[in-house]
């Protein structure tokens, strides 16, 4: 099949395989024929992580698409027709050892995705909202004349003034997260990757965070998914 322009395309499911992969995650593939063609193009959906975690939003994603599964087995799409199902696929050209090649990046519902520019919003309520900050950035803003400091009466000496303590520094937040918040950033960097890769990095990531406590994926904590989150940002120099 030829590299196809990035885009939205129209497309039936034909077929579908549930698989687990090498690594322990159990994976959905499915089929699709591109209207109008008969070039075939197929989709990779993980269901459930190599650590056992099933992934509620792939799930949740998947149902939304074939509004019949229920979301309890799998192997509905192995063993029902899917053959008249439209979908619409998001297409994306990624480099894969040296070549451009088609990938699906999402499976939508047919019109999920516009395929026309939204009109735009009210242009006197945007900028009312965003104008100031639009004209900081340009450098734009208006300025003021700095507010004359104040002047203080001088202070009368004393004997042996009592040592003024250090300031406390301010204690830094903690930042939290989730699985799912960690995972949508990182697959939105990795995707370009194989699976069997993807699934390793993202493991690597976690266990970082998790095996010196003596947990998994499955009991991080907020506070552990903000490591995460972090070490994902460093990995791709997300600032």
């Amino acid at each position: 099949m030829q590299l196809l322009s990035p885009g939205i395309y129209r497309a039936t499911s034909r077929a579908a395989s549930v698989q687990e992969s090498a690594s322990g995650a159990l994976m959905l593939y499915i089929e699709h024929l591109f209207d109008g063609t008969e070039d075939t193009i197929r989709s990779s959906h993980c269901l459930v992580a190599k650590d056992g975690t099933v992934l509620a939003n792939a799930i949740a994603k998947l149902r939304e698409v074939y509004t019949r599964w229920d979301g309890s087995d799998p192997f509905w799409f192995v063993e029902n027709d899917i053959s008249a199902h439209e979908v619409d696929l998001v297409i994306e050209n990624k480099e894969y050892e040296g070549k451009m090649r088609n990938e699906v990046a999402w499976v939508n519902a047919p019109g999920k995705v516009s395929r026309a520019l939204p009109p735009s919003s009210d242009k006197k309520s945007i900028m009312a909202k965003y104008g100031s900050k639009f004209r900081a950035v340009a450098g734009t803003a208006s300025r003021t004349a700095a507010p004359k400091a104040q002047e203080t009466p001088p202070q009368t000496a004393t004997a042996n003034p009592a040592p003024t303590p250090p300031p406390t520094p301010p204690q830094q937040p903690i930042a939290t997260s989730s699985l799912n918040e960690a995972w949508d950033l990182f697959d939105s960097h990795a995707n370009v990757w194989p699976r069997e890769r993807q699934e390793d990095e993202w493991f690597m990531l976690v266990d970082a965070v998790g095996k010196p406590q003596g947990k998994n994926q499955s009991t991080l904590d907020p506070e552990d998914w903000g490591k995460v989150l972090a070490a994902v940002k460093e990995k791709f120099g997300i600032a």
